[in-house]
């Protein structure tokens, strides 16, 4: 289904949709462009909730959110999110670290925040990790005991914000036991800024140096632009288990 606006009547059979797949023998659904308007009528009906075939959950949340909605905790069914905010504050990502079965996270900011995550942010199953947006991802940490399983960390990286804060940069790495491949994504703002990219390289490059499992580094180089996207509809997919 695809839904555009905040009618009542919308709301009334998304209410209904969603509590009948909750009730499902479902084994994939997938929540794509899913409303930030209409998050409280899935949380109602899913909070706390795991149908008992249900393999893969994944919410794709448009726009941009203020931040992390607390509430969002509730939700153990998600496997897979996709949100983006405009900062990051440490109860609502322990919110998200508490949700028992995500393996993938892809985190979006709008701001450059520092984001340090410890051993007690939960996580515990997450596989994936991709944090950044718009080259926001250079104030991430990661300290003994962050993220235990993960094995895949891409991060979307400013060249010149970057090398402005070189000194400062640590984003312990070598503290993730399982990570075998990393991608980082350098922005810059034009095809000039050869010497920022450089030396951002070689910057990731030690840094991911220092893990223990010698993890696949992938490095790409990407010019910003402005881009005007258009605006899509909420996309509901589902799988029946047969």
């Amino acid at each position: 289904g695809r839904l555009f606006n905040n009618q009542e009547t919308d709301r009334r059979g998304v209410k209904h949709l969603l509590e009948e797949m909750a009730k499902s023998n479902l084994q994939s659904l997938l929540l794509d462009n899913y409303l930030h308007h209409l998050l409280d009528l899935l949380i109602a009906s899913w909070a706390k909730k795991r149908p008992q075939y249900l393999r893969k959950f994944e919410l794709r949340i448009p726009g941009c959110l203020p931040l992390v909605p607390p509430d969002i905790g509730s939700l153990i069914a998600l496997t897979h999110l996709h949100i983006h905010v405009e900062a990051v504050e440490p109860q609502p990502v322990h919110a998200l670290g508490c949700l028992p079965n995500l393996v993938v996270l892809r985190l979006e900011l709008s701001t450059d925040p520092t984001l340090t995550v410890c051993g007690t942010d939960g996580f515990q199953c997450l596989k994936v990790f991709w944090y950044g947006g718009g080259g926001n991802g250079i104030g991430l940490r990661f300290e003994v005991g962050a993220m235990p399983q993960l094995r895949r960390l891409r991060l979307d990286l400013d060249a010149r914000e970057a090398m402005l804060n070189y000194g400062h940069l640590q984003f312990g790495i070598q503290h993730l036991p399982c990570l075998v491949h990393v991608h980082a994504i350098i922005q810059c703002k034009d095809a000039s800024a050869g010497t920022e990219v450089d030396g951002m390289e070689a910057f990731i490059r030690d840094q991911v140096s220092l893990n223990p499992n010698d993890p696949v580094l992938e490095i790409n180089t990407r010019v910003q632009r402005s881009v005007a996207k258009a605006a899509e509809g909420a996309v509901i997919a589902i799988h029946n288990r047969e």
